[in-house]
Formats: C-alpha cells, structure tokens, sequence
C-alpha cells in the first residue's frame, strides 16, 4: 500500500506541481489550498505525512503545525521561503521534523519525503536497556527511573533513545541533527543543547553533573554503555 501525504499550501500551482510530482513516484497525495481546514483533513485522512507551506493567509503554517502536534505524532516536512536559522529552529521547536527552503531540487525533496516515511515506519528494535537506575524499553517506547515513568516529549524520546542505541560512543552533533531533523541540517546546535538540558533534568539526579548523558567537548554525546 503506497505511502498517503497531506499537502498543504495555498498556492494552488504548488499542490498540483508537488501532488503530480508526489503521484508519479508511487505516493497517493490529498492536496489542501485552504489552511482553515488543514487541521480536519489531516484528522480525517490519517496521512503517512504532511508536507506543510509556512506563510499562509488566515492560519499559518507555524500554528498549523504547533497544532497538529497536539493530537498527531505524523511526520512534518516544512517548505517555506524563509531561510534564516531562527526560522527553522522555530519551526523544528513546533514539532516539524525537516525544513526544506524553496527553491528546492525536486529529487531533493522526494529524498527527504522518502527519510522521514523511512525513519516514522522502521520498528524499533527489541531490546531493554538498563544502565544504573535507568531501564529504557526501546520497544514500548518507555524510560523508567527507579521504577517510575519518566515522560519525554516526542522530539525528546527521539534524541534520548538515539543516544542509547549508540551507546558507548560519541555521537556528533551533526549526526544527532540530521538523524532526527533531516538530510542536510547542520543548523541548531542551541537547540540540541536546549534539547540535552531537558532530557537531563528528567533522567538524571544532578542536570549540572551527568551520569548518564555525558558531553564530549567538541565532539557531542554520548550514552554510558554501564
């Protein structure tokens, strides 16, 4: 069964030129020009992702996607003309997961399209982690502290079980971007650190000294292995 995307821009050109160009490498595509009913198409479809313009008349792409993320864990591919840092860490920071500036290759989006359908579908591998007073079960998508849940964010529980399937070794900060965020993301540095900071307050007993998410200057994160 192919993959279903949600399209949403208000340029009616752009849902045609994308949709066609969606359709012709095997995907099914429900394209949508007016962002006020964005939000009810993507609950009504339950689509394998959303492709998401940002500057829309009425509803935003922003608030589109800060409110997707209240009730839907589906991945966000952003196109927008904005292509300042801060712009993309807002929108990372909303809950998108990859952010594509316009003008864009098409083979380069269709490549980001297939990463994020890739990394939403691949199954977590079986397997519990326990290190010191942490259990992390990889499969259930749990992180357990002396016994009791600790919750994490979607984007949260994406970095921390990264790190704990490398565990043992650095892991760079690029590599940490572009897995979670995108091909070719080597912007928002801050905001994996800002990222690392929460995860820690959560998991460990002293944020200011870690035991179990260690930095390695210059280099990244890093995961005990014991």
């Amino acid at each position: 069964m192919s993959a279903k995307i949600v399209l949403i821009d208000d340029d009616p050109e752009t849902v045609e030129t994308l949709g066609e160009l969606l359709r012709r490498n095997g995907y099914e595509v429900v394209g949508v020009t007016n962002p006020e009913k964005a939000l009810s198409t993507v609950f009504l479809q339950n689509p394998n992702l959303v492709v998401l313009d940002i500057m829309m008349p009425g509803v935003s792409g922003w608030e589109i996607c800060s409110r997707l993320r209240e009730f839907s864990s589906v991945p966000i591919l952003m196109l927008t003309c904005l292509s300042r840092d801060e712009d993309k860490i807002k929108g990372l920071e909303l809950g998108a997961d990859d952010y594509l500036v316009k003008p864009f290759n098409p083979r380069e989006f269709l490549l980001r399209v297939r990463k994020l359908l890739e990394r939403a579908t691949a199954p977590l591998e079986e397997v519990l982690v326990e290190v010191g007073e942490l259990k992390v079960d990889l499969t259930g998508g749990k992180v357990y502290k002396r016994g009791k849940e600790v919750y994490l964010t979607r984007r949260e529980r994406q970095l921390f079980f990264y790190l704990v399937r490398h565990r043992g070794r650095t892991v760079s900060q690029d590599e940490l971007l572009e897995a979670l965020w995108g091909l070719g993301w080597k912007g928002g540095k801050n905001l994996l650190k800002t990222y690392i900071h929460r995860i820690r307050i959560k998991v460990e007993d002293d944020p200011q000294n870690p035991c179990y998410i260690l930095t390695d200057r210059y280099a990244g994160y890093r995961f005990v292995a014991e």
